[in-house]
């Protein structure tokens, strides 16, 4: 027998250490799938808080509209729609901010983890250096 043929031996470590790794990535990835549905859920909870408040603030502008229209009612428009209608501007530009500021994190997240997981096959697998792609930027 050649040296450059394998032993059994030889092919059954090299199989288990391929079953190993491939469970490894299985085994996050299933943890990243159940991280990235707690984004998920965490950014649709914060995107109906922001519909609420984008039904109130056309509310307030509409009552404030009505009230411009109504001889009657324009000296209360300016005392009773403006501030409801500015409290909810803000919020609605805050819980923009945060979904905007979530998705970010989620994304870095996803970088942070597939970079973790590159390191960690690199240092199970050193003679492989070179063929492991970079993660994702």
């Amino acid at each position: 027998m050649s040296s450059s043929v394998h032993t059994m031996a030889e092919t059954v470590r090299h199989m288990t250490g391929n079953l190993a790794a491939g469970l490894g990535v299985l085994s996050g990835e299933l943890l990243w799938l159940v991280r990235g549905s707690i984004h998920a859920h965490e950014i649709r909870q914060i995107q109906r808080r922001l519909d609420q408040e984008l039904k109130v603030l056309g509310s307030a502008c509409e009552h404030a509209l009505s009230a411009e229209n109504d001889p009657e009612q324009q000296g209360l428009s300016d005392k009773t729609a403006s501030p409801e209608m500015d409290l909810a501007a803000r919020q609605v530009r805050f819980l923009r901010d945060e979904i905007d500021r979530l998705k970010e994190n989620a994304m870095a997240d996803r970088a942070r983890f597939i970079e973790k997981q590159r390191l960690k096959y690199e240092k199970r697998h050193p003679a492989d250096n070179g063929s492991v792609p970079q993660a994702n930027q």
